[in-house]
């Protein structure tokens, strides 16, 4: 079997934690570490200049103790189950759900996902009293003559908020009944949400599957216990601030730039991957010893000893670049997790410099 793993590359549009289509086949995290360097997402594409304007690719080729029959002869689209459309819905403003045990009765409420609460309709009116997020406003607003008639109900206009039809703050509870083929047996399952907003906890029928509270990456959950058949998948979302403060008047989350919104857009979909398959790497360039470090975190839930073939190569996008050779390297993953280093020269050829580089 062989599996085509594209860790990044250098356009912007496509870092790491941005959805690509067959995310099946790509780790769950990358990161990138570069001495002395802090990267920003803009910077991304620039900094891998330094490697010869080159794309990165690590191939994985798994001989297992395990036979899959056709699996990898079979589309890609059997193993990629789309969430989007109809999800059971419930706003929960005195944040009872968890010890009610929400995740075990029906949402009778009706979202359209992906989306938001405020796409939706969904939360309460706008009025003088709404706890928006962000503490940049006009105080006047709030007392001044001029502006009484924007403050009556029905007419509220508010100057210095992007200002929604409806707002909601707290948590809320989205709900959807999946089925899972029994061609995904034996295979890693994962719920893959592109953006919510923002504290994201999964429950699958009663069982609590975890929570992540990523701004500006992928949610991803693993659901490979679930057995073929129909099961409830529960999620709520809960956008106050919480365990992590990034200041309300942050661009992530205040209402007088992106607004403090609530729910799922983007891709929202179960996929389903080889039992053995990478989950984590860490790259370490190292500028003055010409090489990139390399950490591989592999998963192997099939049960059995596997072993893998790991190719490293350098893919340039230029013509004058020098053609490294690729490095193969072989692991044996005898229990459920593997870790494997190595280091990749990159060449003799000088290293193009962040200044000269567009």
């Amino acid at each position: 079997m062989k599996l085509e793993h594209v860790f990044f590359h250098n356009y912007p549009t496509e870092l790491p934690g941005v959805l690509h289509n067959n995310v099946w086949s790509l780790p769950d995290q990358i990161f990138l570490k570069e001495r002395k360097l802090n990267h920003l997402p803009g910077e991304f594409s620039k900094r891998l200049k330094f490697f010869n304007r080159g794309i990165i690719v690590f191939f994985i080729s798994c001989v297992m103790c395990l036979s899959f029959k056709g699996l990898f002869g079979q589309s890609n689209k059997e193993f990629i189950i789309g969430l989007s459309g109809s999800w059971g819905f419930e706003m929960d403003p005195g944040d009872h759900g968890v010890t009610e045990k929400w995740f075990n009765k029906k949402l009778v409420d009706q979202i359209s996902l992906p989306g938001s609460m405020t796409s939706n309709g969904k939360g309460d009116d706008i009025n003088v009293n709404t706890p928006f997020t962000g503490s940049i406003n006009d105080s006047s607003w709030f007392y001044k003559q001029e502006y009484e008639k924007y403050r009556q109900p029905g007419n509220i206009k508010v100057p210095f908020w992007l200002q929604p039809i409806k707002y909601y703050k707290g948590p809320a509870w989205y709900q959807k009944t999946i089925v899972i083929p029994s061609s995904w047996k034996g295979r890693s399952i994962e719920l893959f949400i592109e953006r919510s907003h923002w504290e994201t906890s999964v429950w699958a029928d009663e069982q609590l599957i975890g929570t992540r509270n990523s701004l500006g990456t992928p949610q991803i959950f693993n659901l490979s216990h679930l057995t073929a058949g129909r099961h409830r998948l529960t999620i709520r979302i809960d956008n106050r601030v919480k365990d992590i403060n990034v200041g309300i008047n942050s661009h992530s989350i205040s209402d007088h730039t992106q607004t403090n919104w609530n729910g799922m857009v983007g891709n929202i979909q179960l996929s389903a991957r080889s039992p053995v398959y990478i989950d984590y790497v860490e790259l370490y360039p190292d500028i003055n010893l010409r090489k990139v470090i390399a950490k591989v975190w592999m998963k192997n839930i099939s049960g059995k000893p596997a072993r893998a073939i790991l190719n490293f190569s350098v893919i340039s996008d230029s013509r004058l670049a020098e053609r490294l050779h690729p490095i193969k390297k072989e692991i044996i993953i005898a229990t459920d997790t593997g870790f494997f280093e190595t280091s990749f020269s990159m060449g003799n050829k000088p290293l193009c410099l962040l200044r000269n580089s567009h």
